[in-house]
């Protein structure tokens, strides 16, 4: 009997497929297939067959930041991961979780080396564009040099005080509404509201009007699982603003490419291309109405003047970078300012509306350290009504523990993503690092490790903050690195702290704030009975949010 050619091919092909098959297997059990192998360091549990970790980041989504610091206390300071290259398939990506402080210190302090990388500005460049948090070398040079004009001293005193003492009377209002009907408030979307309008002041010279519409009020019933009958509750809601909800949206997207190494094509066959390409368009068509309003506005006043002088008042960020001129004399382009003022709102609306929200979640867990921020305010305002003013805020030192204790466990950027544009050897560990390898730096789990922090590591503690006189104690940056450390450290470090020392001082005079709801599936990564045993209380995405908010009842205080 003739047998055909094909079936000749199949039969040689077959098995040499099968055999090739089999190798790759033996060779890379749990890494991606052609990763180097050898390496004088740990690859994390959880890795496939040729594969590696490539479906590992949707797995552990729900409560990622604890897998990172089980993978920590399993594996030490550092770990390696890889996944399939979407891209180049025999060349796949290398991760590595940095956890050492030393390695953290080379790291940042070495920018020049390990940069946010090509790859990085793809995930996050149509959102951010060459902004302060995407920009590597000269763009970001260009970007601080600007935006340092405005965190002076003397605008700390003077303009950002009365701005965050108007933005807390504006929040107190809206808790004063909700503790006389006795509504349920989602807390976390009424800061985010605040923040958002008080940095779009500061960044653009107006808000976005996110508390300015009158709230609704809807009713409901709380229920937990299979209970019989539930609880029934106002809700206190305000309208979408238009600008916050691209902006969210934009986010929430972005946000979902960092555990997803096909982004690209997942975006276009679900939907969401467009809805970023929709979200980008209305963000980006509200920043040219401004732009081009203080253009306008410069040109009659006669035209630039020197970055930094403030004229007849403040100026907003848009101002100084409007009297900022490229290196070859050219005026910065509309995209370059739109850029850095996006960059800006993020940092300012998310950071510290999140870490507030933090705040009061932990405070309510710990009603004797509320108790004692409160007396702390009255002593430091000395009534109810004072404003509290720049001042003010330096003799908070219970206060700022607070903030600092609270942003040690909630990190607001919980990982940072680095790309080595050489080669180099991290001197903690004595790790052979490779251009283009990636480098995870995690806040979250440096905060949480005991051979960083001690013992007690996990325990929310603001007295670690204070010395036996009650100034505070200054940490290393690198062992504590919320604020980014070395050349990039935060520009907004102390615009923070200021603002969350308002706002905590102010609110806590005020009202007391109950957790409600906290034990609803929606509000936990992983749900279960028994509340020691849940976990993921976070949103997983570029900063640490609430999940689900922070629901509270408030109650004015006499």
């Amino acid at each position: 009997m003739d047998v055909s050619l094909p079936a000749i091919a199949l039969s040689i092909l077959l098995p040499s497929a099968l055999a090739i098959y089999a190798i790759l297997v033996f060779l890379y059990p749990d890494t991606a297939a052609f990763s180097r192998r050898n390496r004088n360091v740990p690859t994390a549990s959880g890795g496939e067959s040729l594969l590696g970790h490539t479906r590992y980041g949707g797995k552990v989504r729900p409560r990622t930041y604890d897998r990172k610091l089980d993978i920590a206390r399993e594996f030490g300071d550092i770990v390696r991961l890889t996944f399939v290259n979407p891209t180049v398939p025999w060349r796949p990506v290398e991760q590595f979780y940095a956890f050492n402080v030393e390695d953290v210190e080379f790291i940042l302090r070495n920018p020049d080396i390990f940069e946010k990388g090509e790859e990085g500005r793809a995930v996050i460049g149509q959102l951010l564009g060459e902004g302060i948090f995407a920009a590597d070398g000269h763009q970001w040079l260009v970007a601080r040099k600007t935006a340092s004009n405005i965190f002076k001293a003397s605008l700390f005193r003077t303009h950002f005080s009365a701005d965050f003492a108007h933005q807390a009377d504006v929040l107190c209002s809206v808790l004063r509404t909700a503790a006389l009907r006795g509504s349920v408030v989602d807390l976390q979307d009424v800061l985010l509201r605040c923040t958002i309008d008080s940095f779009a002041r500061l960044a653009l010279g107006t808000d976005v009007g996110a508390l300015s519409k009158e709230p609704a009020f809807t009713n409901g019933v709380h229920r937990i699982q299979d209970a019989a009958r539930g609880e029934e509750y106002e809700r206190m809601t305000f309208p979408d603003i238009p600008f916050a909800s691209a902006f969210d949206t934009a986010n929430a997207i972005v946000n979902k490419r960092s555990s997803d190494p096909f982004w690209k094509w997942t975006e276009y066959f679900s939907g969401e291309d467009q809805k970023m390409l929709s979200a980008l368009r209305l963000m980006d068509d509200f920043a040219q109405t401004l732009i081009t309003k203080k253009r306008s506005e410069v040109q009659a006043s006669g035209g630039k003047k020197g970055p930094g002088l403030e004229g007849d008042g403040p100026l907003s960020l848009l101002d100084y970078f409007l009297r900022y001129e490229n290196d070859d004399g050219s005026e910065l382009t509309d995209r370059q300012m739109r850029d850095v003022v996006i960059n800006f709102l993020i940092a300012g609306r998310d950071t510290t509306a999140q870490t507030l929200s933090w705040c009061f979640w932990e405070l309510c867990h710990h009603p004797e350290a509320f108790a004692r921020l409160r007396e702390e305010a009255f002593r430091v305002l000395g009534s109810r009504n004072a404003q509290c003013g720049y001042d003010h805020t330096k003799e908070m030192t219970w206060t700022t523990a607070v903030f600092y204790e609270t942003l040690r466990l909630h990190p607001n950027v919980p990982t940072a993503n680095k790309i080595p544009a050489a080669d180099a050897r991290l001197p903690g560990t004595n790790t052979r690092i490779y251009k283009g390898d990636i480098i995870q730096l995690s806040s979250y789990v440096m905060g949480r490790l005991k051979k960083v922090w001690g013992e007690d590591a996990e325990v929310w503690r603001p007295e670690r903050w204070l010395t036996p006189a009650n100034t505070l104690v200054r940490e290393s940056p690198y062992k504590w690195p919320v604020f980014n450390a070395g050349p990039r450290v935060c520009l907004g470090q102390a615009m923070a702290t200021q603002e969350a020392c308002v706002f905590l001082s102010t609110v806590a005079r005020k009202f007391d704030v109950e957790l409600w709801g906290e034990d609803e599936p929606r509000k936990w990564g992983v749900w279960h009975p028994q509340e020691e045993k849940r976990e993921g209380r976070y949103s997983v995405g570029l900063t640490l949010g609430m999940r689900g908010g922070l629901d509270v009842k408030i109650r004015e205080r006499a």
